[in-house]
């Protein structure tokens, strides 16, 4: 089993050397260090009004907090958030503490659906977002909330393809040297493989283990079904539920040898 990462979050962009220290601390998020990440994150993504939520609540960067190196990266879309009903609107109104937070719905079925089918379990892993903001989709925005600066689902590309967002993964991969990345969904696998257009980057699912170049390092890869469509059952438009658990069940013994090795 890996390391866990000793990491500053004054800015994560930290370097390699930042490792050369203790291996086992877990860190903490206080405040004000997650404050300067948020806005040192924002600012290189040419973001100069950060967003909020409903009541003025900032919307905040959600680094790692699952970090062990040596491991199996789980590399998701974009951090959820916390969710209140208003005049029958599902609205989103707080950041959640982790990517993937156990106690959320996309944590559980980050651990029901990939890491059990897989045979793997969080203290394996690195578990992050390529992009580190909560995005609002068209329905979390009641008309009341029209005005509230947030950053749309439809700016996921943009963003998460941008030459600093890349940057910042490439920094990542480097601090959590994983054996393997598994990235989620069609979105992250093209972005990271610099693959443009639906069809083109479906065609990346395949739940093979394959070496590519990211940032000129090497990494094994990857690419499995978001789990929205996952979760969404097994139909004539859908067959990916089924070729997900086929994916699985072929992975558990290649990557129980990878992280035993």
């Amino acid at each position: 089993m890996g390391s866990q990462a000793p990491m500053t979050l004054r800015r994560f962009r930290c370097k390699d050397r930042r490792l050369n220290g203790d291996r086992t601390r877990q860190l903490s998020t206080p405040d004000d260090l997650t404050l300067q990440l948020t806005a040192s994150y924002l600012s290189s993504l040419g973001i100069t009004e950060p967003p909020v939520f409903v009541g003025d609540v900032r919307v905040s960067v959600i680094p790692p907090k699952q970090m062990t190196l040596h491991g199996v990266l789980i590399l998701g879309a974009y951090p959820t958030a916390k969710f209140n009903r208003f005049d029958g609107h599902k609205v989103p109104v707080e950041n959640i503490t982790e990517p993937f937070d156990p106690e959320t719905a996309s944590g559980k079925e980050l651990d029901d659906y990939y890491l059990n089918h897989l045979g793997i379990s969080r203290p394996q892993c690195w578990i992050t977002n390529l992009l580190k903001v909560f995005l609002f989709k068209p329905e979390h925005i009641r008309p009341a909330d029209a005005t509230i600066r947030h950053l749309a689902r439809d700016e996921f590309n943009r963003l998460a393809s941008s030459p600093a967002n890349l940057e910042w993964l490439a920094t990542e991969l480097r601090i959590a040297a994983p054996r393997l990345v598994i990235t989620l969904g069609r979105e992250v696998a093209g972005i990271v493989r610099r693959i443009h257009g639906g069809k083109q980057q479906n065609a990346l699912l395949t739940g093979l283990i394959e070496e590519h170049e990211f940032a000129s390092t090497m990494y094994r890869w990857v690419h499995l079904p978001h789990p929205g469509i996952v979760m969404r059952g097994e139909s004539e438009q859908n067959a990916w539920p089924n070729r997900h658990k086929e994916f699985c069940a072929a992975l558990r013994s290649p990557v129980k040898e990878i992280l035993t090795k």
